[in-house]
């Protein structure tokens, strides 16, 4: 028998066995469920990868096999990717990319899964690969402009679509990461050892956190400066958020560490449209060493030579925005204290404190921002440096080294050095001088771009002083101590105060100057090296004391060195150190037992032997002695004994009493003078004879009087210049005055000189002479030729010789002449540049063979001669002269101006060619009987008449000259196209027209111009192909005044008479034919065209016009014009219809035009009509006027049929208008026409009013064909009329009377009431 709880016991054993069993059957059917799923859905996977790469990239992608998995994502699904790679080629960017992926694990939730949602909730990449290079031939502008445009698709931040939003986590491991494009100069390369990264979402929010392991092994911004971080392992654990709704990220502070240094790093990314990002590290141990390795090779090898032992404080800020092109901004602060810094393994500062901080935001202003901020820009700055360099104190404040594009190594600094000498000499580096004893201290601001630390002193300001001490110089020992220098630095130049040398007589030395580049004394090899300009004046100075001073701590064992060798690497180590000049002036210069006194001089070192004497002036014994060239100081190892070489230009001067004695000279006699020594010096300065018997050069006198015995003459010699050449000599110079004739220069070379100056030689010599003066007054010349009258030339055959006898004297030497004289006046006409052949004929005629002058760039050549009679006869005679001279010349035009003499015209351009004969007689210095003849031609010139202020460009002139009476020949101007112009004429007296003379008599003129045809557009291009050659003026108002000056002026010049006849003269679509004028000028100061007459356009027009040029305010005017049968329809289809269309489209336009003008009137200034000044009559005859099919009138005429108005035709038209003060005043004029008949009444006054009334008689209005003429009839049978009235006020200040209204009027009183008025 059961109980009771044996049943209730088995039935809980089965609910929990059946309970385990469900468990298990889940645990089991789930997961395989789950597996099931993935497994079949693989494919899925791969298609929704194929569809977002082919989405998003090109190229090929390949995945070697899919898993799925249950177990790693569990309850989610798990794919496991193997072997993916991908290919791409990109022919936008040209870049060429590869991946390589051997592991990628995607867990996706299962429901996503069967809906088909492929977001992954893990993402793990294992081993993988990504290589991309740019290889590119295109222009870099090309892929810049593509960075620029890609960073326009700014989205903000955005999540992935397959990434989960509400959390995800993502893992990389041994991931190796290379990207180079060498278009950009670009290079990163990163070996990710381990990345891990996960967020959960919170609303809008995405928290997270991060672990990295990284290696940095190229991080090339710009390759072409090196890479960041080469080779650092940078590792660290941030947290993050995300701001999903403002798209930013933030990460708090947490410890980055790169390699072995750690900062704390916080950043803050802005990915809205104001994107930016923002880095901040600190480190209050930062080792220097350490992060000169971190930073790229550009700033690395501006570092490389600074070592700073201790660790220092920074902090710095990096911000910028995420845009291709922009310039991060970096702001540091640093500091340290009781440092140590070491400068290139040479300079050691210690107790090293400073404050500063480095930016490269650089400029305060935006706009100086916008326009000059580059990614080059730096600026460090120092608000204190204090430290020790051995026994020297060092202080800086408020410095700052700034670097940008312009200036690359700018510095503004403030320094203070002080110390000793010793530790002085140590710093600037030489190999030449030491300092022993004393102090200096240097103050000083520096300001500038410094490429290179030794050219600082050359941007500095201030002072350097150095007291008591001994200047060594190394290696001979020599020192000379220094009482104390001072040195005012004034940049590039600075003044070299005073540098005083105590002298053994008690007396200071004191040099004083400037040194330019002063930078170079700190450098053994300086970019500029120092050159100095030194002045020392001094009373007395013993240079034996200076010598023996200097040797006085040289050693016993080198006080006998070689004095030559002492002084050559003295001379070396002064010019390697300073390359210096010396201004010297010393009263009294002593060496050994030879005083010298009035020293002046400059010298100057230009290598280390040589010695340059730019001028050495002394006296001596009374003698004043000028050196001027190099001594040279050769080395011991020359093997020139005591070479000591000097090789100068040297000058002596003192009395010419030393030579008196040393010719016997019967020829002449030397009364008076001085002389000067002026040659070469050369030899060795330690034998005195050498430099005598090598010495060669000029002997001058000076201010020497001659006396001429035969002809008892005295000669005054401003200057005679002989060298002494082999028993010749050479004349340089030989200054001669004769009488009050200018003085002229002989040059020459006298063979056997001595022949002519000893009687007991009787040799002959020869002689070459050549004749040059600045000036020679041929007129003067014929006066003192003319001067000598029978009774004078019997007087001075007693006392002195004339001047006849004198060209006989030169004949006897047979020499040969060679004339270049400067100017030559002959009758007030100045000839420069003249050079000539001369010799005798005989004793009385000079011959010019070849004389050739050349001015500017004009030759002419000269043949002839000139007979000067010696016989008493011919002195008697009234033609003591005769002159035959031909002349041929070639040039260019515009000299022509200096050998006329034109004040009427002046050639500006073109060749010229002249050929010219001329014979006279001269008496009283007047030439008679005298015939001139030429030829002269001119080409391609522009004349400007200045009198006219006009240019006229010529291409030929030709003027035939015969005894003043000039025939134009040819004058051609060549025009474009068709049109030509011939001119003729004369010219009386022209002499006196190219000199512009007129007081005895006036000159004429008279031309003809005949132009067969004539263009206007051909001379507008004539006048634009000559704009080049003419003068530009000005586009001004015109000055009315001086045009009447001009032609006044052309009035007087000319005095002419111009005929113009024209056959046809066309301008545009204008002609005229049989155009005939004449030009002329009356005593009444009228200009007048007269006799103008044309045809035109089947009639005639016959013009006179007279202008007023007198010098009044106002420009009289008067035209009487005269046309007659102009045929109205040929002038208006030559006038185009004046472009009036359907004027062009009427089916006919005729009549005839007759008229009358006569009109006086006056001009201002500006050639403006005073229209009030206007007064005259104007006839008007129009006969047979027809209008047919004009639809304007046709279409426009209301009340009336367009039929009516098919074909006009008008009686005559006849009236005569006055013009009275500027007012025309119109009569009642009758106009009947087929359609229409009125009267025609009023005034107007151009540019003032117009007041004209139409009657209209309304008979008007009855029906009319339009074909027959209307009966002549009067006003008053034409019945009742009714008015229109134009009315105009251009001058009203009311706006609406400035514009034409049209009134229509049934009564005509105001009508009436403005005739009256006209009366």
């Amino acid at each position: 028998m059961k109980t009771p709880n044996a049943k209730i016991n088995i039935s809980r054993n089965r609910k929990w066995l059946k309970r385990i069993l469900i468990t298990l059957a889940v645990c089991i059917l789930l997961p395989l469920s789950l597996f099931t799923i993935g497994w079949f859905n693989r494919d899925s996977v791969i298609d929704m990868l194929q569809a977002w790469y082919a989405e998003n990239t090109s190229g090929t992608l390949v995945i070697g096999k899919v898993n799925a998995s249950f177990l790693s994502g569990f309850p989610n699904v798990g794919f496991t990717l193997r072997d993916i790679k991908h290919t791409n080629r990109d022919t936008i960017t040209d870049q060429f990319s590869t991946l390589k992926i051997d592991e990628a694990k995607l867990i996706i939730g299962a429901g996503n899964l069967l809906r088909g949602d492929f977001i992954f909730r893990k993402i793990g990449i294992k081993n993988a690969e990504f290589s991309s290079e740019v290889i590119s031939n295109r222009p870099i502008a090309y892929h810049q402009q593509l960075k620029q445009d890609k960073q326009k698709d700014h989205k903000g931040f955005q999540l992935p679509e397959w990434l989960n939003h509400n959390g995800a986590t993502v893992t990389l491991e041994n991931i190796k990461y290379i990207s180079k494009d060498t278009v950009l100069n670009k290079h990163f390369d990163l070996h990710i050892h381990k990345f891990k990264a996960s967020f959960k979402a919170n609303g809008t929010q995405l928290n997270g956190d991060a672990a990295m392991d990284v290696t940095i092994n190229h991080l090339g911004f710009n390759t072409t400066k090196g890479s960041f971080f080469k080779n650092a392992h940078v590792t660290g654990s941030p947290k993050f958020s995300v701001d999903v709704e403002n798209d930013r990220i933030q990460i708090p502070d947490f410890p980055l560490s790169i390699d072995d240094q750690t900062f704390q790093l916080s950043a803050n990314f802005n990915l809205s449209e104001s994107n930016g990002y923002e880095f901040n590290l600190q480190n209050p141990t930062t080792d220097f060493q350490a992060v000169k390795r971190f930073l790229n090779d550009s700033i690395f090898s501006i570092l490389k030579d600074f070592e700073i032992q201790k660790p220092l404080k920074s902090a710095i800020k990096i911000s910028g925005k995420f845009a291709y092109g922009n310039s991060p901004d970096i702001e540091a602060d640093y500091s340290t204290t009781d440092n140590e810094i070491t400068i290139s393994d040479k300079f050691r500062f210690k107790k090293v404190a400073f404050t500063g901080n480095l930016t490269t935001d650089i400029y305060k202003t935006d706009s100086l921002k916008t326009a000059k901020k580059s990614p080059k820009d730096i600026k460090v700055f120092f608000n204190s440096l204090n430290a020790e360099l051995e026994d020297v104190n060092v202080a800086i404040l408020n410095s700052y080294f700034q670097s940008t594009p312009e200036a690359l190594n700018f510095i503004e600094a403030n320094v203070r050095l002080k110390g000793t000498n010793e530790t002085l000499a140590k710093l600037i580096e030489t190999d030449n001088f030491d300092f022993k004893g004393g102090n200096f201290q240097l103050n000083t601001h520096i300001v500038g771009d410094i490429p290179n630390p030794y050219q600082v002193l050359n941007k500095a300001t201030g002072d350097f002083k150095l007291n008591n001490t001994r200047v060594v110089l190394k290696k001979n020992g020599l020192q000379l101590p220094i009482q104390s220098i001072s040195i005012a630095l004034e940049r590039e130049t600075s003044i070299l105060r005073e540098l005083t040398v105590k002298l053994p007589n008690g007396e200071d030395l004191v040099f004083t100057g400037t040194l330019k580049s002063i930078s170079g004394l700190l450098s053994k090899s300086p970019i500029s090296p120092t050159t100095s300009h030194i002045s020392l004046d001094s009373e007395n100075l013993n240079i034996s004391e200076v010598i023996e001073m200097a040797k006085e701590f040289v050693p016993d064992a080198d006080a006998n060195v070689n004095d030559r060798r002492t002084l050559h690497e003295t001379l070396d180590a002064i010019y390697s150190q300073f390359h210096p000049q010396f201004d010297i002036t010393i009263g009294a210069l002593k060496y050994k037992d030879v005083v010298i006194t009035d020293l002046k001089s400059k010298i100057e070192l230009i290598d280390s032997e040589t010695i340059r004497l730019r001028n050495f002036n002394f006296n001596y014994d009374d003698a004043v002695t000028t050196l001027k060239g190099n001594v040279k100081v050769y080395p011991p190892e020359s093997g020139l004994k005591d070479a000591v070489y000097m090789n100068a230009e040297a000058t002596s001067e003192g009395s010419l009493q030393v030579f008196k004695e040393l010719f016997n000279i019967e020829l002449f006699r030397i009364d008076s003078g001085r002389f000067k020594f002026n040659g070469n010096v050369n030899g060795n300065v330690k034998a005195f004879n050498e430099l005598l018997n090598n010495a060669k050069g000029d002997l001058t006198l000076l201010d020497t009087k001659l006396y001429y015995p035969p002809a008892e003459m005295d000669i005054a010699i401003d200057s005679l210049a002989l060298f002494v050449n082999n028993a010749d000599i050479i004349l340089n110079q030989f200054n001669l005055e004769i009488d009050e004739f200018h003085p002229v220069k002989l040059n020459g070379i006298i063979k056997k000189f001595p022949n002519f100056l000893l009687d007991d030689i009787k040799e002959s010599g020869s002689v070459f002479i050549k004749v040059t003066a600045p000036f020679f007054d041929g007129d003067h010349l014929l006066t003192t030729i003319n001067s000598f009258t029978r009774d004078s030339i019997i007087k001075q055959q007693k006392t002195k010789r004339a001047l006849h006898n004198i060209f006989k004297d030169i004949n006897k030497f047979n020499p040969e002449i060679e004339l270049a004289i400067d100017s030559l006046k002959f009758r007030d006409l100045i000839t420069e540049k003249i050079a000539a052949q001369i010799y005798f004929e005989n004793d009385s005629i000079l011959k010019l063979d070849h004389l050739n002058l050349n001015y500017k760039e004009t030759i002419a050549n000269i043949q002839g001669d000139i007979n000067a009679h010696t016989s008493r006869e011919d002195l008697l005679n009234d033609n003591p002269f005769d002159l035959d001279f031909s002349v041929q010349v070639k040039g260019k035009s515009k000299d022509l101006n200096d050998y006329l003499k034109t004040s009427n015209f002046v050639f500006k351009s073109g060749d010229f060619e002249f050929y010219g004969n001329y014979k006279g007689q001269s008496k009283n210095l007047k030439l008679l009987n005298s015939e001139a003849s030429g030829d002269l031609k001119i080409g391609g010139t522009l004349v400007d008449f200045e009198a006219a202020d006009l240019q006229i460009p010529v291409d030929s002139l030709h003027i035939e000259i015969n005894n003043d009476l000039a025939t134009l020949k040819t004058l051609d101007i060549q025009l474009p196209g068709k049109s030509s112009v011939v001119f003729s004429g004369a010219i009386d007296n022209f002499s006196e027209f190219i000199n512009g003379a007129a007081e005895n008599r006036q000159h004429s003129s008279n031309f003809s111009i005949h132009a067969p045809y004539l263009d206007t557009s051909d001379i507008k291009e004539f006048l634009d192909r000559s704009e080049s050659t003419t003068k530009k003026i000005e586009a001004t108002d015109l000055n009315l005044q001086k045009w009447k000056e001009v032609l006044t002026k052309i009035n007087k010049s000319f005095y002419p008479s111009v005929a113009v006849q024209v056959d046809t003269l066309k301008h545009n679509n204008f002609n005229i034919t049989d155009f005939e004028s004449q030009l002329l000028f009356d005593n009444k100061g009228l200009f007048k065209i007269e006799d103008t007459q044309l045809d035109f356009y089947g009639g005639t027009i016959a013009m006179t016009v007279e202008i007023g040029i007198k010098k009044d305010k106002n420009t009289e005017v008067t035209i009487a014009m005269k046309a007659n049968d102009v045929d109205l329809h040929e002038m208006v289809t030559h006038f185009d219809y004046f472009k009036n269309e359907d004027l062009k489209q009427a089916e006919h336009l005729g009549g005839t035009l007759n008229y009358n003008i006569n009109a006086t009137g006056s001009l201002d200034n500006e050639g403006q009509l005073n229209m009030n000044s206007l007064n005259g009559f104007l006839s008007l005859d129009l006969q047979n006027l027809m209008l047919y099919d004009y639809k304007p009138i046709m279409e426009n005429t209301p009340l009336m049929k367009d039929e009516r108005f098919k074909n006009l035709r008008f009686r005559p038209i006849v009236q005569t208008f006055e013009i009275r003060n500027g007012e025309i005043l119109i009569p009642r004029t009758e106009i009947q026409s087929s359609a229409m008949h009125m009267y025609v009444e009023g005034r107007m006054k151009l540019n003032d009013y117009v007041n004209i009334w139409l009657a209209l008689p309304y008979k008007n209005l009855k029906s009319n064909d339009g074909l027959a003429l209307p009966e002549k009839t009067t006003y008053e049978d034409a019945g009742s009329k009714f008015f229109i009235q134009f009315v105009q006020y251009e001058n009203s200040t009311k706006a609406r009377q400035q514009k034409l209204k049209v009134k229509i009027r049934l009564g005509n009183r105001k009508l009436r009431k403005m005739r009256d008025s006209s009366n």
